[in-house]
This record gives structure tokens, C-alpha cells and sequence, in this order.
């Protein structure tokens, strides 16, 4: 269904949401600006991308990072929940599941030096069992200038924190010899512009001895202000997409052709004082310039899997 001129002219892009409201603890790492109801199921919100964000950055060419994407709609998804869907914030417990970002041509722009104001047109559905746990998932049009850049979709759960120990208990890796070797391996954290980074603090991969050929160990900096911007049990879900968006990075040359495609399926908790393999494999099966499938490996068990589509896009069109 279309948008109403004045539903998007209505948004503003003033001033971030309060932090607590997307699980932020730092207001310059809140993203959305505002939020609307439209429809039973249909939502607009705004998002302010800053053009000097501490780890997001256009890339060579100038094109957006597509992990502002990722993170909108995963704030988008939060807000939602305890805005619009009477989700409590106190003794709630929420999981990802699964997200996939499509970048349409010629790729995302930015902002010359401004901060780009984007609209989230997101259509939410979610269920809502007698134990109090909700299952929900939202897709989304990412716009900017009015112009379709990017889709995306997430899926998450929210539990009872009670419900949220147990499967916390029964959803961890159990550590292996092979995962003890890692841990006693001296590493060699790789450089940022290998990765796609402008700073050494942003390197979420490290080189070790006799490690198969695309493979890294994940090194960890607690202190991050954006991957570590609260306290958390486990590793973060955006802690392991960012090393496996580096390991792509590193595992494709590094060339000018950015992800066009990212799908990505959260398995199992990480623990923070275990090893964490990252692995890398080219398909070749996938659209755009080349496919990858990425691994996060702990223990006897996988956290997550990414499939990542590069593309070829020419310069991004500034905004």
C-alpha cells in the first residue's frame, strides 16, 4: 500500500529516542528518531544515520555501510516491541533470530559530511503463547530521499527471563579439545583496513598458527563503546555479524563490490571466555559478484551462519 505524503512528512528526525527504549545504554548509539502507527500492523519510524559514526563508515567508492541497516531495524525491532506490542521491559529476555538485508542499486548513500535522515516502513506480525513468550518478525523498506535503497527483515523472540535461563543453560557450546588448542594459540589481531575498519579497536579477527586457510579467531575488546555498549551474558548477536561482514571483507579481496545481499541465522549462544572460530567459504551460487557462506564456531557448536551475496554496484549516488 502506498505512503501517505504526510504520514512521512509527520516523522521527525530531531532528537534520538530515549536509549532505554532499543536496549542502548548510549544515546549517540540510538539510531531512530521517531515512530508511528499507520496501520493495524504498519509502522513508520525514522532513523538519523550520522555521517561520523564510531565504527559504521562509507567504504571506498562512498557507498553507506549496509550495517546501519542491520542495526535500524534491530533497534526498530525492540522499540516495536515494548512501544506498540505492550512488552514489558522489566523481566523480559530478548533472542534474535534471524535477519536478511537486500541493498538495491547502485548501493546506499550518504551524507557528505551531513547525518541522513531515512524512514523504516515496516510491516510487524507477532504471536504470543500462554507461557508469556512472544515470537515476532518485521520486514521493512528502508527509504532515503523518498527512494527505495534497501529491504529487511528480522525475526526474534521475546521470553520470560525465567524461560530465558533455562534455554540460556541448554543452548551453550560445550568446550572441546580443539577449542582449547585455539585458546592457547598466540594471535595477531589482522589490520582495519584489511577488514574494512579505520580503526585498530574495530578488528574483530585475528591470525594464529596453523589455522586453515580462511579462518580467524575472534579477539574481543569488552570496552567497544558500540558492539559492547551494555553488559551482556553472552556475545552479542551484532558482535558476531560484524567479524563474519570482516571476514567477507578479508575472504573477498576487499574489493569495491559490497555486500548486495546478507542473510544471516543465529543458532546458539556464545560464551565470552571461549574461542571463537570464524570461517569463510566461497559458493559461488549465490547473485552479484560472488557468494560466501561465513561460520561462527564455539565448542561442539555453530552461533551463527551468514550467506553474503556481493555485488558490483558502480558509485553510490550521494545524498
Amino acid at each position: 500500500m502506498p505512503l501517505q505524503s504526510e504520514h512521512i512528512t509527520g516523522l521527525t528526525h530531531s532528537r534520538p529516542l530515549p536509549p532505554a527504549t532499543v536496549h542502548k545504554a548510549a544515546q549517540d548509539q540510538v539510531l531512530l528518531t521517531d515512530a508511528r502507527r499507520v496501520g493495524a500492523n504498519r509502522f513508520l519510524m525514522a532513523a538519523l544515520w550520522p555521517d561520523d559514526h564510531a565504527l559504521y563508515h562509507p567504504d571506498a567508492q562512498g557507498k553507506g555501510d549496509p550495517s546501519f541497516v542491520v542495526e535500524s531495524v534491530r533497534q526498530a525491532a525492540i522499540h516495536l516491541s515494548h512501544g506498540f506490542y505492550a512488552i514489558p521491559r522489566a523481566e523480559r529476555a530478548f533472542v534474535l533470530d534471524q535477519f536478511g538485508v537486500e541493498v538495491l542499486p547502485p548501493g546506499l548513500p550518504h551524507g557528505h559530511g551531513r547525518p541522513l535522515p531515512v524512514v523504516l516502513d515496516i510491516s510487524c506480525s507477532h504471536t504470543v503463547a500462554r507461557s508469556g513468550r512472544a515470537d515476532m518478525s518485521l520486514e521493512a523498506d528502508v527509504l532515503i530521499g523518498g527512494t527505495l535503497y534497501a529491504r529487511a527483515a528480522v525475526r526474534w523472540v521475546v521470553m520470560p527471563s525465567r524461560q530465558y535461563d533455562v534455554l540460556r543453560r541448554r543452548n551453550s557450546p560445550t568446550p572441546t579439545a580443539g577449542s582449547r588448542r585455539l585458546g592457547s594459540m598466540p594471535t595477531v589481531p589482522l589490520g582495519p583496513e584489511a577488514v574494512g575498519r579505520r580503526l585498530t579497536r574495530d578488528v574483530l579477527l585475528a591470525d594464529a598458527p596453523d589455522l586453515a586457510p580462511l579462518s580467524w579467531l575472534l579477539t574481543m575488546d569488552q570496552t567497544h563503546p558500540v558492539l559492547f555498549d551494555h553488559r551482556s551474558d553472552h556475545i552479542p548477536g551484532m558482535v558476531l555479524f560484524e567479524a563474519m561482514r570482516q571476514a567477507a571483507h578479508v575472504a573477498g579481496g576487499g574489493g569495491t563490490g559490497g555486500p548486495q545481499r546478507v542473510d544471516a541465522q543465529f543458532e546458539c549462544f556464545g560464551e565470552l571466555d571461549v574461542p571463537v572460530l570464524i570461517t569463510a567459504e566461497a559458493t559461488g551460487d549465490g547473485p552479484g559478484a560472488g557468494s560466501l557462506v561465513l561460520a561462527a564456531q564455539q565448542g561442539d557448536r555453530t552461533l551463527a551462519r551468514v550467506r553474503v551475496a556481493r555485488s558490483a554496484y558502480a558509485e553510490a549516488v550521494p545524498c
